[in-house]
């Protein structure tokens, strides 16, 4: 006949393995095998679903919390009452404890803690290796982080220089430049390029030559300057009566104005008194078609302001702006006739038209 222990330890069991076959709150519930008497029953709560699921949740972690002690006290139990009958009772139903029995389970449990303690010592080797490798893999998985980053970015640099191929073609229509042509097109460009140098060169030294001349016009103006300071002093000096000094200034203003007309004009020089009856004019004329550098001598009879005579030289300048040669140009008649009747202006003008025409 069972005792009171043994179906106690049997409704414990019966629970257990309802327990473990549950699914839901519900089926937990409803499993519930214990005696309404016994004090280890459950409190029986709603299985509708109107219950929070987080209340549910921690009542079901206190009801397995329950149970764990409640199997810890089972096995305990069950550990006494074996232990008792091995001890009380007299029959062989339990079988004996003997030595051979005990070598047996001692050579098991040596024999478990050899492979217990290999399984240690590999797991170990096991773990020292990965943590020896654990740098070159860190290592390996950087680079191929950084090879993948390369990868995106060179992939995203493909595509921007296709965007910028597809762009030049909807830019450039065909046709487009071959090599032929572009070789073409760079010789004519060296070419042009070759005459804008020499252009530069023959520019430049014609600066310096006009650098040059304006030097020489400074020092030209200073000594006019000087100069007509002396003639004012002189003509002050020399003032007769009957001759108003405004009129004489407004003469010299008139005078000055149509030299330095005429020295835009004509480009002169120099201007210098040799003698006292003799003006040497020198001009350098760049309106021909090659530059020349005019020479004219004007000479007057003395005491008197009337022409005697024309002396005109015309020597070609190089593009540095020296000397070169002397041309020979012929005035004809028409020199003369204008020499004869005093005419310096006419004088001056068909030795320039000649000039010109030679030039040309």
């Amino acid at each position: 006949m069972a005792t009171a222990t043994e179906l106690d330890l049997e409704n414990i069991d019966n629970t257990l393995a309802n327990i473990r076959t549950a699914k839901r709150v519900s089926d937990f519930h409803s499993h519930r095998r214990f005696d309404p008497n016994s004090s280890t029953n459950f409190h029986a709560g709603p299985s509708n679903g109107e219950r929070d699921p987080a209340i549910v949740a921690k009542d079901l972690e206190s009801h397995m919390s329950y149970l764990h002690k409640l199997k810890y006290v089972y096995l305990e139990r069950r550990a006494e009452d074996k232990y008792t009958k091995t001890i009380v009772s007299t029959s062989d139903e339990t079988g004996t404890v003997n030595e051979e029995e005990n070598q047996r389970l001692q050579l098991e449990n040596e024999e478990k803690k050899a492979r217990l303690r290999a399984d240690k010592a590999r797991m170990k080797e096991v773990y020292a290796a990965m943590r020896d490798a654990s740098p070159a893999f860190q290592t390996g998985y950087e680079r191929l982080q950084e090879q993948a980053r390369r990868m995106r970015q060179l992939k995203e640099n493909i595509l921007n220089k296709q965007l910028e191929l597809l762009r030049l073609q909807q830019t450039n229509p065909p046709p487009r430049f071959t090599e032929a042509s572009a070789t073409a097109k760079l010789d004519a460009q060296a070419e042009e390029m070759q005459n804008l140098n020499d252009e530069l060169e023959y520019e430049s030294r014609e600066t310096e030559g006009l650098k040059e001349r304006a030097k020489g016009c400074v020092a030209d103006i200073e000594r006019l300057r000087t100069e007509r300071v002396q003639l004012e002093t002189q003509v002050k000096q020399m003032n007769p009566e009957g001759i108003d000094e405004l009129t004489i200034a407004r003469q010299h203003q008139i005078f000055t104005a149509k030299l330095e007309m005429h020295q835009r004009m004509w480009h002169l020089r120099e201007c210098t008194a040799v003698s006292e009856n003799e003006l040497r004019l020198l001009y350098d004329c760049f309106r021909a078609a090659q530059p020349v550098r005019l020479v004219i001598s004007l000479v007057f009879v003395p005491a008197q302001q009337r022409l005697a005579s024309v002396d005109v030289a015309v020597i070609r300048l190089t593009l540095d702006g020296s000397e070169a040669e002397e041309l020979e140009v012929d005035f004809g008649d028409n020199l003369g006739a204008k020499i004869d009747v005093n005419d310096v202006r006419a004088a001056l003008n068909i030795i320039f038209s000649h000039v010109q025409l030679a030039g040309e």
